[in-house]
């Protein structure tokens, strides 16, 4: 609690650290889903947006989330069975040759998408082809590098600095840009997407933060300190950042990680935050 004299302010308990969770939020503020009755979600990975989605058009709507990668399909269609999520499909599909009906969605969306991709018009071209006519396009997209601080270790912070700036090039490497969400606005428009209008999702990790809970805090570290998969290792060398360095930065992130398994009343004095890319948004109609 915070006490100010005779009163006395409970701070409200914050959501988990997920993303989609807010981006949940903000697309229900922008958007009516009670008109909402086809959705389609381009790239939807482990599908945890699809299956909010699926929740806000439960009873009167349904939900088709397409990814290329069948392993990744395969999972999301069994967490959705046991879920008891009956309006949620998911199929295989590519973004640039998407299997769905022209005209054929109230709305189509996509999220961190664009910024893996070396041809983005051809995808926002069959975003645009699947709309219906007076219907809405969504893209979700980060606009920039995450930012980090830990006071007690600017080792730490130099290293996970170098470790997005790497990865941001090795994207380019491959002809993706990862803050592609400053370009989407006029992307969209020569696209022939009008009434666009925007809005951001930030996540701050603040360790310090008396909302988050400690399984929040550590599931958060636990990420920070995971062994990368070998084609981002890779993306990572091609980015600029040694096998070594990214050795260091894994025992570092280990370390913290460690020390706040074995007393987690330390972060009450703890100044590290970390500030992930922002998250543009924007929603616009197809006429």
């Amino acid at each position: 609690k915070l006490v100010d004299g005779a009163r006395s302010l409970e701070i409200r308990r914050r959501a988990p650290s997920d993303k989609n969770i807010y981006l949940a939020e903000v697309l229900g503020s922008l958007i009516d889903f009670q008109q909402i009755s086809k959705i389609v979600e381009i790239g939807c990975g482990q599908g945890r947006l699809a299956m909010l989605l699926a929740r806000m058009v439960e009873g009167h709507g349904e939900v088709l989330a397409i990814d290329n990668n069948n392993d990744v399909i395969r999972q999301a269609n069994e967490h959705t069975r046991t879920s008891g999520i009956s309006n949620l499909t998911f199929e295989v599909g590519d973004a640039y040759k998407l299997p769905i009906p022209t005209e054929s969605a109230d709305l189509v969306i996509c999220n961190n998408l664009l910024c893996n991709l070396s041809d983005v018009e051809l995808a926002v071209q069959e975003m645009y082809r699947i709309t219906k006519r007076d219907r809405l396009l969504a893209v979700a997209e980060p606009a920039g590098k995450q930012q980090f601080y830990d006071p007690e270790s600017k080792r730490s912070a130099y290293l996970s600095e170098k470790l997005n700036e790497s990865l941001q090039r090795g994207w380019a490497s491959k002809g993706a840009d990862q803050s592609v969400g400053l370009r989407v606005p006029e992307i969209l428009l020569r696209n022939g997407v009008k009434d666009i209008i925007a809005e951001a999702v930030c996540q701050i990790f603040l360790m310090c933060d008396p909302r988050r809970e400690d399984q929040d805090i550590e599931d958060q570290l636990r990420t920070e300190a995971s062994i990368l998969p070998d084609a981002t290792l890779a993306m990572l060398k091609k980015g600029g950042m040694s096998e070594k360095e990214f050795k260091e930065h894994n025992f570092k992130a280990m370390k913290r990680l460690s020390g706040f398994i074995s007393n987690p009343d330390q972060v009450c004095d703890d100044g590290y935050v970390r500030v992930m890319s922002p998250l543009l948004l924007f929603v616009g109609k197809k006429p």
